[in-house]
């Protein structure tokens, strides 16, 4: 003979926390389903509200552009040297200002990304990205020295791109 009554407590007892666990959790994981739609939507809203705000923004710059050009091509004659920088100047703005929206939206789409970590050869990695920066860095006239360890690192390579690519800008900018 085993006196089995613990054991069946036990056992009602595991089926009474079953339950108990069960009303708990399917309520959390309905909020969480819906909390996970909620935040897609707002990831969606944020991407189309960043592209309608670039849109908009480059729209007036296209037409600043495009009547500073009117306006050399039309006037060329009559403008003194000083009215031509005043529009070289105002186009040279809005150059900058459509550089800074397309920054703003490659942002806007390495923010809202999964991130790919990867290993990178860095060495390898810069070499590339200053090649692709040749032209810009000889305007400037800068020199850039690469005293990198041939080891690699996990990182993601778009964002590692655009977060160096900023920088040296920056450096060629900003920088005698």
């Amino acid at each position: 003979l085993v006196h089995i009554t613990p054991f069946k407590e036990l056992e009602q007892s595991l089926r009474d926390s079953e339950r108990r666990y069960g009303e708990l959790a399917d309520p959390l994981e309905c909020r969480v389903a819906q909390r996970s739609r909620q935040l897609s939507d707002a990831y969606r809203e944020s991407r189309n509200f960043a592209h309608a705000v670039a849109h908009d923004l480059r729209s007036p710059l296209r037409a600043i552009n495009g009547f500073c050009a009117l306006l050399e091509q039309s006037a060329s004659n009559k403008l003194s040297d000083a009215e031509r920088s005043y529009i070289d100047r105002a186009r040279q703005g809005s150059m900058r200002m459509s550089a800074l929206i397309d920054d703003l939206l490659d942002y806007s789409r390495l923010e809202h990304r999964e991130q790919r970590l990867q290993p990178i050869d860095c060495r390898a990695f810069v070499r590339s990205l200053l090649d692709s920066m040749k032209e810009e860095i000889k305007e400037a006239g800068a020199q850039v020295q690469i005293d990198l360890d041939s080891k690699p690192v996990m990182a993601d390579s778009e964002g590692l791109r655009i977060a160096l690519s900023n920088l040296i800008e920056n450096a060629l900018k900003f920088s005698r």
